[in-house]
């Protein structure tokens, strides 16, 4: 028997952090209660933090989501 795929609704938000005495906009990615990670633009590039740790540079927004997605998708 196998599993029916489940529809999981993922949530952006966008918050405002101070990074270097600069507010910067970031990127909340998160499934219900549990936050997936943050997406911080750098400069003209990204990276992505989980758990307070910088884990990727990557080049776009769309990218960074792929990435917690696919972290989230290989812990669970």
């Amino acid at each position: 028997m196998s599993k029916k795929n489940q529809a999981i609704e993922v949530q952006a938000t966008e918050e405002e952090r101070v990074i270097d005495n600069n507010s910067v906009t970031i990127t909340k990615l998160s499934i219900g209660k549990k936050i997936l990670g943050f997406i911080i633009p750098d400069n003209k590039r990204f990276y992505v933090e989980i758990d307070g740790k910088k884990e990727s540079g990557i080049k776009t927004l769309n990218e960074g989501i792929q990435y917690l997605l696919a972290k989230y998708n290989l812990q669970k």
